[in-house]
């Protein structure tokens, strides 16, 4: 999720943009232009470009040299809302940021490349920290999301970082159009990175965090956001097919979306067990295909073919049969137990026919695209007798369980690792 927002939430994000926001831009130049005229207000401007580009700074990269990593033919992919929210906002007590990222920390040397939401720059420097230490571990490339414009109402950031051992030869962000309640207010945005390992295709990353519904909104209000939604999907579709035909020189590069896309992917039973594929997913996956002009594959679900694991609002059955909730001290009350799968490592794999879909429930045409209705069986043959099919393998959930701690778990998601075949 993004942020559970309630009424007595407000006066919290009122003092952050004040602080942020009109402090740094609109009071330096309104100071500038009435006490010291034009001259003071372009350099009170100059002031506020420099702040920015202070807060986009890469980080300092370690003194010693560190050895280049043992090239295995894949990468191993992370993705991870890692609900590091800026200062003065959190769901329950204490969200327990710092130590969270820093014991994130220990997990780096698992990965080759970290897809990381909800990692926000406003008011704090705890992206810069983890940017620092990720360097230090050997992800020397780097790729963050865009500012909002200086003079927007958006005021607060995007909240991305890709982490890569291997070089970033590209990168580039579209900031959406759409957007409702307080995720209106940030840079909600895809961003994209060009990876280039030492042989083989280059991996071409898309991660993003689109825009949330809230469990205590009115339906109608809801409805609105699930709009903002959808339409968020048709640009990064669109973003995506853009900047693969302007960046891929091969048919053999890897394609991959991965993030917080707040689409829940579940129908649950009374018992938490997933019973099947919600309206809202499959539309997802249809307009990625369509819009795209790609296959998509959804990493999680051929990896758990029965239906989609959680990835927030987990539960355990107690004694009495009486469903808990997993975690209590990062996940708002109002979402427990509320058996969300909301994160996805899509691949779109050029090397498998179109037509071909799982993700819809019927018979169906978007822009001449044909969706027929496959099982996981048949998805997962068609997969093996394809030769030049993307290999994925080991997609699993990441719990990041901690114990010995005042909270049970890195982040109120869980995040998903896959391994890309790069042959």
């Amino acid at each position: 999720m993004w942020f559970h927002l309630h009424v007595e939430d407000f006066p919290h994000y009122i003092l952050v943009a004040a602080l942020t926001s009109l402090s740094s831009y609109f009071k330096l130049i309104s100071f500038s232009l009435a006490f010291y005229g034009s001259t003071g207000t372009a350099f009170g401007i100059m002031l506020v470009r420099r702040l920015r580009a202070w807060l986009q700074r890469k980080p300092a990269l370690p003194v010693m040299p560190i050895a280049a990593p043992r090239w295995t033919g894949s990468l191993r992919l992370l993705t991870y809302n890692i609900f590091a929210r800026p200062p003065l906002v959190h769901s329950n007590a204490n969200d327990y940021k710092n130590e969270r990222l820093a014991l994130f920390e220990e997990y780096l040397d698992r990965y080759d490349v970290i897809a990381l939401q909800e990692i926000f720059t406003l008011g704090t420097r705890r992206q810069t920290k983890l940017r620092e230490a990720a360097a230090k571990k050997g992800f020397l490339y780097q790729a963050v999301g865009q500012l909002p414009a200086w003079l927007s109402l958006k005021f607060i950031d995007a909240g991305l970082l890709i982490l890569s051992r291997y070089p970033i030869v590209h990168e580039e962000s579209h900031m959406y159009r759409a957007g409702a309640q307080i995720d209106g207010y940030a840079a909600k945005q895809v961003l994209y990175a060009k990876i280039e390992p030492p042989t083989g295709p280059c991996l071409h990353l898309f991660t993003t965090h689109t825009q949330a519904s809230y469990r205590y909104n009115h339906a109608t209000v809801n409805s609105v956001n699930d709009s903002a939604r959808l339409a968020q999907v048709y640009e990064l579709s669109q973003f995506v097919r853009h900047a693969v035909a302007a960046h891929s020189s091969s048919s053999n590069d890897r394609i991959v979306i991965a993030g917080d896309l707040n689409v829940n992917s579940r129908i649950n039973a009374a018992s938490g067990e997933c019973i099947g594929q919600t309206e809202e997913y499959q539309t997802m996956m249809q307009v990625i295909r369509a819009e795209t002009g790609i296959h998509a594959r959804d990493a999680l679900l051929e990896a758990c073919p029965s239906g989609h694991p959680l990835t927030y609002g987990d539960f355990y059955t107690d004694s009495t049969g009486v469903l808990r909730a997993t975690d209590f001290v990062l996940t708002a009350p109002e979402d427990h137990c509320i058996m969300e799968c909301l994160d996805y490592v899509i691949v779109l794999d050029q090397a498998l026919p179109l037509s071909s879909s799982q993700y819809s429930s019927s018979e169906s045409s978007d822009d001449d695209v044909t969706t027929a209705v496959m099982s996981a069986a048949d998805i997962r043959q068609m997969i093996a007798e394809s030769k030049d099919a993307v290999a994925l393998n080991e997609t699993r959930v990441e719990k990041f369980a901690v114990s010995g701690h005042p909270f049970g778990f890195l982040s109120d998601h869980y995040g998903i690792s896959t391994v890309i075949g790069m042959n």
